[in-house]
């Protein structure tokens, strides 16, 4: 069974494994024999080794790589070699691209056949602590802690020294090593890029950037946006709002998560309460100073 440096990096619904060590079919991998876990570890340190030497490197000096990549989403099934921006970044500080495999609706199913076979793609991003759990079962993770010098950005970050801990603490088989690594911290978060308004840039600058402080400024600026663009350039109407509706259940979820730029939380307890986070104060959406009452005005 081959070992793999496993960087896990747990959200509430989703964990991100980074593999760096082991056969994954490219000329860079290791030896492509079964070996016990002592050997296994010797490649491991081996290869991290070499990946220090490369990432000291100018990206003109780095040779072109690709890393295979594996996420367990089974709201898409897009594949092949990532593009886009931060693909080109990525590309141009280190020369790396990465490839992504299919995953579809058969995502557990797959990551047991990788498992069973001993090999894990290099990026893995596993749905939960119980996908999490059998990787470590399986044996296929090393414990993060001992390439500290390589992770400054885990280890050197105030930002994360708890949720390190309690990984360490919990999540860890009881070695005390870290193998799962919370992706959900700090201010960028999940959560604080999930539920905010986006402008259309070009637009709100033409109008002059003006300032946002509260959720009523937003009738203001985006009335000026949609007098600026009436249109797109396909001669298409434009709307000043638009809500994404694909998450809606027993509520129109991208409406109540207005709510959540202030702390307060209305559909998660009940659809028909609302709690303060900060005061941990909960009431009724009809409550006459309830943000539901606020935010029928801002509709009318």
């Amino acid at each position: 069974m081959k070992k793999k440096l496993l960087a896990v990096l747990l959200a509430s619904a989703m964990v991100l494994s980074v593999t760096a060590c082991g056969d994954t079919g490219s000329e860079s991998s290791g030896s492509s024999s079964e070996t016990g876990s002592t050997s296994s570890e010797a490649q491991a340190s081996g290869g991290a080794e070499e990946s220090k030497t490369e990432s000291e490197a100018t990206p003109a000096e780095r040779e072109e790589s690709t890393v295979s990549a594996f996420v367990m989403q089974s709201v898409t099934g897009e594949s092949g070699i990532w593009q886009g921006w931060g693909a080109k970044k990525l590309y141009d500080d280190l020369k790396m691209k990465i490839d992504f495999d299919p995953t579809g609706n058969e995502v557990e199913t797959k990551l047991q056949q990788y498992l069973v076979a001993g090999q894990l793609p290099d990026l893995v991003g596993l749905k939960g602590l119980d996908q999490a759990q059998l990787a470590m079962d399986a044996d296929m993770l090393l414990p993060l802690d001992e390439y500290k010098d390589k992770l400054p950005n885990i280890f050197e970050n105030e930002i994360y020294a708890n949720a390190v801990k309690y990984s360490q603490d919990f999540t860890s088989n009881d070695t005390g090593h870290l193998y799962l690594m919370p992706v959900a911290i700090g201010p960028t978060a999940y959560n604080s890029l999930n539920w905010v308004p986006l402008l259309q840039w070009d637009a709100y600058k033409q109008v002059g950037k003006p300032e946002i402080g509260t959720l009523e400024d937003y009738l203001d600026v985006v009335e000026k946006m949609v007098e600026y663009k009436p249109t797109t350039e396909a001669g298409e109407k434009v709307y000043g709002f638009s809500l994404f509706s694909d998450w809606d259940n027993v509520s129109a979820l991208e409406i109540s998560t207005l709510s959540f730029m202030y702390g307060i939380d209305t559909e998660y307890v009940s659809p028909l309460m609302e709690t303060n986070i900060l005061t941990r104060e909960t009431k009724s959406l009809l409550a006459d100073d309830s943000f539901y009452k606020r935010a029928l005005k801002f509709g009318l």
